[in-house]
């Protein structure tokens, strides 16, 4: 999925609307809603089943995706806007970032935890409402070949 829709964003409009269309079978098959305009390298997917991000949310290098998290918007209030995921970020299963926010580099967000604050360098995410506890090499044990 990856690959076709890293594929579906080149210039050759032939190219990308082929791309798009096995994109499109692999959305509706598996519920994935992403868009890979604001996606660095490295995007993993791991159970990937029902997992949205918002087309405007910017996501980093080496991102990791696991079963049912969001990454979503909020359309009004002091958070309005779209999350802005640093490098080397774990979002585990059915976690959710939503809002004007920024995840800094190296972070781990646990499985069904809330995010919609900023989350600093090098950091574990537990819980809902979440807490942040402060951990070096916070994904190391989520990222693959680097």
């Amino acid at each position: 999925f990856c690959f076709w829709g890293r594929l579906s964003t080149c210039n050759n409009q032939l190219l990308s609307r082929l791309s798009g269309c096995v994109c499109r079978h692999y959305e509706n098959r598996y519920g994935l809603e992403i868009c890979f305009r604001n996606i660095d390298g490295g995007l993993l997917l791991l159970h990937p089943f029902n997992i949205t991000v918002n087309s405007r949310a910017i996501l980093g290098h080496n991102v990791t995706l696991f079963k049912g998290c969001t990454v979503g918007s909020v359309r009004s209030g002091k958070r309005e806007g779209v999350p802005v995921i640093g490098n080397r970020v774990t979002l585990c299963v059915n976690s959710t970032v939503v809002g004007n926010v920024k995840i800094g580099d190296d972070v781990l967000v646990t499985a069904n935890s809330m995010v919609d604050f900023d989350v600093p360098n090098h950091s574990v995410v537990i819980g809902n409402p979440g807490k942040i506890y402060y951990k070096e090499n916070a994904s190391k044990d989520y990222l693959t070949g680097i």
